[in-house]
């Protein structure tokens, strides 16, 4: 009985070890997104959805950008090819 109880305790202390070793990086991950992206952690949210809803943001604002520069590209092609004709 007594080494039942020594097993369960040795136990629960070794998944809180290991429970919180995967996690640091996580929360550290969080952190510095929260951070970089200026966009506040709800503690209510899952750390998982909130690193997708960067991705998706990085993505999409990559997306803007590579536009934007397809537009700036054509209109001084354009600019170019005015000026030489």
């Amino acid at each position: 009985m007594i080494s039942l109880a020594i097993c369960l305790i040795g136990g629960g202390v070794l998944a809180y070890y290991f429970a919180r070793k995967n996690y640091n990086p996580v929360n550290e991950l969080v952190e510095l997104l929260s951070e970089k992206a200026k966009i506040s952690f709800e503690t209510t949210k899952h750390e998982y959805e909130f690193i997708k809803g960067i991705v998706y943001h990085t993505f999409d604002e990559k997306e803007e950008i590579n536009r934007r520069l397809e537009q700036t590209k054509f209109g001084h092609e354009s600019q170019f090819c005015g000026k030489v004709a």
